[in-house]
């Protein structure tokens, strides 16, 4: 989801130059957090002269009209004065909502804060940092980065996960890729099996295991659609309309006001699980609460998938 727009708000401590250097370390236009306060500026003016019209027109009501009234004086002038200040305020009223959908679809561009461990670079393939390998080559020395790496393969190439599920009859990639085109299966038998063997597994762990403050893994199960408002939050949308995410249908929505997106994977629903709530922050883990321990399986760009989402604080992603 979008960052909290304070954060950029200098005036509210917040620091829009630590955020410039966090678009360039993504390789983004560090201009888009000035377009961003740009839109909250016109956004703050605009309520800024709803309240201040409303207050004049308050103003006209107590000091003139009803003094007059209460003398039983005329007063057309001054009710017409009046309700010309309460059409300013309804025509206020009415852009902002506006202006505050162009400052959050502009707010949604701006990625999250990037960890200083996080290595800058265009190419994750060169430059992430390989800390592990399982079994681990003879002289290799680790930590190093993954376009660094070199050393001797075994002699025995290990068969692929499909090779493995071919052999044991877990899964139909020919009818597979018949029904779903290419790269399809359906999983049979013992490939079922193990799937739902995974799932449970990564559940039962995750609720068994113990935190320092007393909380519990929730299982959830989102939907598998969402909102537009809320996945351009997540998402470039024009991305997802080129892959086919998007989902057009009116059953539900006879003027077509409301485009839902099917989602890529769990963690786009959940963040959207606590919109527009504030979390105090004894409701949310300490950040030693977790780390090595939180796995999620590989979902191949399915919608069955096991993840574990932690609700953190700004500056703890």
């Amino acid at each position: 989801m979008p960052i909290d727009i304070n954060l950029l708000r200098d005036y509210k401590g917040g620091d829009p130059d630590a955020f410039r250097e966090h678009m360039r370390k993504r390789f983004k236009p560090a201009e888009w957090v000035d377009d961003v306060l740009k839109a909250d500026l016109a956004w703050r003016e605009a309520v800024k002269a709803k309240d201040d019209t409303k207050k004049a027109a308050n103003k006209i009501q107590k000091e003139k009209i009803a003094p007059k009234k209460k003398a039983k004086q005329p007063c057309e002038a001054e009710v017409a004065e009046y309700k010309a200040k309460m059409e300013e305020v309804k025509a206020i009223e009415d852009s902002i909502p506006q202006l505050e959908a162009t400052r959050d679809q502009l707010l949604g561009k701006l990625g999250n804060i990037v960890d200083a461990e996080v290595p800058v670079s265009q190419d994750e393939d060169a430059d992430n940092m390989v800390k592990h390998l399982f079994p681990h080559p003879e002289g290799l020395q680790l930590p190093q980065p993954c376009g660094t790496i070199q050393y001797t393969l075994p002699d025995t190439k290990p068969l692929t996960h499909d090779d493995l599920l071919w052999r044991i009859g877990g899964f139909d990639p020919d009818r597979g890729s018949n029904v779903a085109g290419h790269r399809g299966y359906f999983l049979m038998e013992a490939g079922w099996l193990l799937n739902q063997a995974i799932i449970n597994y990564a559940v039962a762990f995750l609720r068994n295991r113990e935190y320092e403050d007393g909380k519990k893994y929730q299982c959830v199960q989102p939907p598998y659609f969402m909102k537009k408002e809320l996945m351009s939050g997540i998402a470039q949308l024009e991305d997802y309309d080129e892959q086919l995410y998007k989902v057009s249908g009116k059953t539900d929505d006879p003027e077509g006001s409301t485009d839902k997106y099917m989602i890529a994977t769990s963690e786009q629903p959940m963040c959207g699980f606590h919109r527009k709530e504030w979390l105090q922050e004894d409701e949310l883990p300490k950040v030693s609460d977790w780390g090595a321990g939180c796995h999620a399986t590989n979902d191949f760009h399915r919608l069955v998938s096991q993840r574990l989402l932690v609700v953190l604080g700004p500056f703890n992603t």
